[in-house]
């Protein structure tokens, strides 16, 4: 862990000034959460437990884009202390991001295990036309990728954290 934590970069990308990376990373962040935050809020059903669930995670979707509005401000006024508040939660989100996936794979396989039992009793003399199985491997595959991007720009967001803590600190 302690290696991890001296991982820095110096621009994002390769090739953006670090606080126009972090700056964008912050403006997706919150783009992309308010999005998903208010599309699960409007596709909620009111009457079973799988609506409540789903506003619940729009809630907490829309939570996370108010914390990346933040961190932009943080980071466009140049404001150490919301940077590093930034970086603390964008942390969280990745780990919420990742419980989220393995919640929803999980379901997922038990709904396409259940609906080809239920094919299966439909159609007892012809079971070929119930394949139904859940692609583990290419979401597998997706969820990885996605991690690791999400770590990669939690690096930038923490990188510019420390390097505008640098600079405060020398004025």
């Amino acid at each position: 862990m302690d290696k991890f934590n001296k991982v820095k970069v110096d621009h994002c990308c390769f090739c953006v000034p670090l606080r126009i990376g972090a700056f964008i990373v912050a403006a997706w962040i919150f783009i992309w959460n308010f999005y998903l935050g208010i599309l699960y809020l409007l596709t909620a059903g009111f009457t079973d437990f799988g609506s409540i669930y789903t506003r619940v995670v729009g809630v907490l979707y829309l939570f996370v884009a108010l914390i990346a509005f933040y961190g932009a401000h943080g980071i466009y006024n140049e404001i150490p202390d919301r940077v590093g508040l930034f970086a603390k939660f964008f942390l969280y989100s990745i780990i919420f991001s990742v419980i989220m996936s393995i919640l929803s794979v999980v379901s997922l396989s038990i709904a396409a295990a259940n609906d080809k039992g239920n094919c299966e009793r439909a159609n007892p003399n012809n079971t070929q036309v119930c394949n139904y199985k859940f692609p583990f491997v290419s979401w597998f595959i997706n969820f990885i990728i996605g991690l690791i991007i999400e770590v990669y720009l939690y690096i930038v967001i923490r990188s510019y954290k420390r390097e505008l803590s640098a600079r405060v600190s020398d004025v």
